[in-house]
């Protein structure tokens, strides 16, 4: 199975960024990615981080205190046998108000980045075989701490055939599996 990640990462050009900061975006990346999971689920404690996390975390439970009524999961492995790929969503809650649930990508670059749709339009697919999805979207968290932005992916259709055809080339350049 191609994870979705794995499928769009042809489309994402880093080659302007120097590897060390390449790698630390990644490490703080995962970091971020997992207290952000934890505090969902009411389980995160603090520990020394360097003091360019801090910011990130901040603006995702100022978001998340604000508009999330109910965790309905995180970071939760997904599948899909007939395109043959894995995803992981990662978080799944109720806004405030909303009856259906929504999709939220934890996002820590400041630039929105052409692959987010497909991304999140992939991990829709797969979760809405479970859960009854209404929103889909990336949440941009901000390094200083601030008011996160939370961008709303409506051309599903579209943006999953996007995804559909990085997933064919992907498995066609890997021998076809």
């Amino acid at each position: 199975m191609i994870r979705v990640t794995e499928a769009l990462k042809p489309f994402t050009d880093f080659s302007m960024i120097h590897p060390d900061v390449l790698d630390y975006a990644s490490e703080r990346g995962t970091v971020i990615h997992k207290a952000c999971s934890a505090y969902a689920q009411g389980s995160f404690m603090l520990r020394n981080w360097p003091l360019d996390y801090v910011g990130y975390f901040v603006s995702f439970t100022s978001w998340f205190d604000k508009y999330v009524d109910e965790v309905v999961a995180t970071e939760i492995e997904l599948k899909d046998d007939t395109y043959g790929y894995v995803g992981h969503p990662d978080l799944l809650c109720i806004i405030i108000g909303d009856t259906q649930v929504t999709l939220v990508d934890l996002k820590t670059p400041l630039a929105e980045y052409p692959t987010w749709r497909p991304q999140c339009a992939a991990y829709r697919y797969l979760a809405i075989k479970k859960y009854d999805i209404g929103r889909v979207g990336s949440l941009r968290l901000k390094p200083d701490g601030g008011r996160a932005i939370f961008t709303e992916y409506t051309d599903e259709k579209a943006d999953f055939a996007a995804f559909l055809n990085a997933l064919m080339i992907a498995k066609y350049f890997q021998g076809g599996e």
